[in-house]
C-alpha cells in the first residue's frame, strides 16, 4: 500500500468518524425534543397505544386499515405515500399511527355519513412535514377511495 492510499483511508476514517459523532448528537438532540414534548420513550409508546386503541374502538381497526390502504395509493403528500412501506393488513397499527413521536405519523377520522369519513392526516415537526385532510368513501367492495381533496399541506 503506498502513501497516498494509506492518507486517503485516514481521511476516510476520520470522515466516517465525524458523521458518526454528527449523527449521535443529532439523534440526542431528537431525543431530547421528544422528551420534552411528549414525555419519555415508555410514556411516548403508552401515549400512541392509547390514541390508536381510541381510533379502533371509535370506527374498528378494519375501517381504520382500510382507510390507510386508500391514503397509501396517494403519491403526494410523501406522508401517504410512505404508507406504502408498511404492511397494512399486518403491522400493528401503533407502528404506523405515532402522533407522539418527532416526525411520527398523526391521523384522525370523523365520519360523515355512512360510508363517507373525513381523514386529516401528516407527519412533521416545526416547519418539516407534509399532511392533508380528504374526504373518503366506502365503495360497494368494502375498500374506500379519495373523493375530494380538502387541504393538502407541505413544509
Amino acid at each position: 500500500m503506498d502513501e497516498e492510499t494509506e492518507e486517503e483511508d485516514r481521511s476516510m476514517t476520520e470522515v466516517q468518524a465525524r458523521y458518526e459523532s454528527l449523527y449521535c448528537e443529532a439523534e440526542a438532540a431528537m431525543e431530547l425534543e421528544a422528551t420534552t414534548l411528549y414525555g419519555p420513550p415508555d410514556v411516548r409508546t403508552r401515549k400512541n397505544q392509547r390514541y390508536v386503541a381510541r381510533l379502533v374502538r371509535k370506527h374498528s381497526e378494519q375501517t381504520i386499515r382500510e382507510l390507510l390502504k386508500a391514503l397509501s395509493t396517494l403519491k403526494e403528500p410523501t406522508s401517504a405515500a410512505n404508507l406504502a412501506n408498511y404492511d397494512l393488513d399486518a403491522a400493528p397499527l401503533a407502528e404506523i399511527i405515532q402522533p407522539f413521536e418527532i416526525y411520527g405519523f398523526h391521523f384522525s377520522v370523523n365520519k360523515l355519513s355512512g360510508s363517507a369519513f373525513t381523514v386529516d392526516f401528516g407527519a412533521g415537526h416545526g416547519t418539516c412535514g407534509s399532511g392533508g385532510e380528504f374526504v373518503l368513501s366506502r365503495t360497494e367492495s368494502g375498500t374506500f377511495h379519495i373523493t375530494e381533496e380538502i387541504n393538502q399541506w407541505i413544509a
